[in-house]
């Protein structure tokens, strides 16, 4: 499924914790070790009644669905403990890469009115995400890839290699297809047939994607006074006149 969103912020951030000791030499007070790996963020998008349900699948876990009408149905969600994890790839700007941040979990949805649209903000809390490897054997044949890390590929995915420059510019070495994950460090590929070198990284190729991909329906639309339903039950009666409104779960 595929999202058409209107910001994110996704950013895994690696830590640094400072050892702070008594030390005769103010030179000493400046050892460091790896803190913690946060990942959380947030994403921004419209509305609508098609990809909404998975951030409430996430959240809540899977609703009791009754049908109205033939094609017609209704989704009851309420708080479970069988909610779901979702992988997310997100592309950076113009990158032809993704960063993918997997086993995540919905833990906030808010939902507000941007003139007469309805916005939902998403907080999510990935576990790992994969931004990029190393290579940490040189290889210029054969379909053995060995580097730093493998966990969140899939045989799914198409990987690029590429190396940077000084000047902050990279090339684009080869694409390649993997056929398995063997270990945390090693891979099996298509067949190599460029020179790879040790810190030649590796990213998940971007998938083409066209405007066919997204599925999705019209956003909601809330106008000021709009008559809705209010109570404690989702089949309220009584009916009031808002002019604006926010929720949060």
């Amino acid at each position: 499924n595929y999202l058409r969103f209107i910001s994110e912020s996704f950013t895994p951030k690696y830590n640094v914790q400072v050892i702070n000791e008594v030390a005769g030499e103010r030179e000493r007070n400046i050892r460091n070790i790896q803190g913690n790996i946060e990942m959380e963020g947030e994403i921004e998008f419209y509305v609508e009644p098609k990809m909404i349900t998975h951030f409430l699948r996430s959240l809540f876990g899977a609703p009791t669905t009754r049908t109205i009408t033939s094609g017609l149905y209704r989704h009851d969600f309420a708080v479970s403990d069988t909610t779901a994890n979702y992988t997310f790839d997100i592309q950076t700007a113009d990158a032809p890469w993704v960063h993918r941040f997997y086993s995540a979990q919905v833990t906030k949805l808010n939902l507000t009115r941007e003139d007469n649209a309805i916005k939902c903000t998403a907080t999510i809390m990935p576990t790992k995400a994969f931004v990029s490897a190393r290579v940490t054997t040189a290889a210029a044949s054969g379909t053995a890839l060995a580097v730093d890390q493998t966990s969140g590929l899939t045989t799914a995915d198409t990987l690029s290699v590429i190396r940077n420059a000084t000047d902050g510019s990279y090339t684009t070495l080869a694409d390649l297809t993997i056929s398995a994950v063997v270990s945390e460090t090693a891979l099996t590929v298509s067949t190599i047939g460029v020179s790879i070198v040790v810190g030649d990284l590796i990213v998940i190729k971007r998938a083409t994607v066209t405007a066919s991909n997204y599925d999705q329906d019209n956003a909601f639309q809330f106008q000021n006074g709009s008559a809705i339903y209010t109570g404690v039950d989702i089949d309220n009666t009584v009916e009031e006149a808002k002019e604006d409104f926010e929720i949060e779960i």
